[in-house]
């Protein structure tokens, strides 16, 4: 068995930098949609869903097969959403997790208008659209930069 010593990283061989975003800039990030994930609890234990959502005001939006886990959602109670993008040319990460009431959008007019704005991932049918309102939503970014060997730090292109 190796000694978890070994394993250690040199110590000026990168720093890593985390910081924590607040709601206000989770939010910025969340804006321009994208895919995401949706935290269920199923028969076969707890799995993360990807979606493609947009935001519909301060609303998570996506659509879901009727009948469907995913679909199920609506109405359960508390549940978990989280985007994360990773830029490996920059080392750069950041992650928003939400938790939110998911209800299912039934006004026949906004379901008209989200039915442009949503596009299906994977495509096929998905004639549910369910809105998570964030109770609570927090987030952190990460960004990996290398000590030159005179202990400055440089970004990596």
């Amino acid at each position: 068995m190796k000694n978890l010593a070994s394993l250690e990283r040199p110590r000026d061989s990168a720093l890593r930098t985390v910081r924590g975003l607040g709601a206000e800039e989770c939010g910025q990030l969340l804006k321009p949609g994208g895919a995401g994930r949706v935290l269920v609890s199923t028969a076969h234990g707890r799995a993360a869903i990807p979606v493609h959502f947009v935001m519909f005001g301060d609303a998570i939006v996506f659509r879901a097969p009727e009948g469907s886990e995913l679909a199920s959602v609506a109405g359960a109670g508390l549940i978990g959403f989280e985007v994360e993008r990773v830029a490996e040319a920059d080392r750069d990460y950041w992650s928003v997790q939400v938790t939110g009431m998911a209800e299912r959008v039934a006004e026949p007019a906004t379901v008209w208008l989200l039915d442009d704005l949503i596009k299906p991932w994977p495509p096929g049918r998905d004639d549910v659209c369910v809105r998570i309102d964030p109770v609570h939503i927090s987030g952190c970014h990460v960004r990996t930069r290398r000590r030159r060997p005179s202990g400055k730090e440089r970004t990596i292109p």
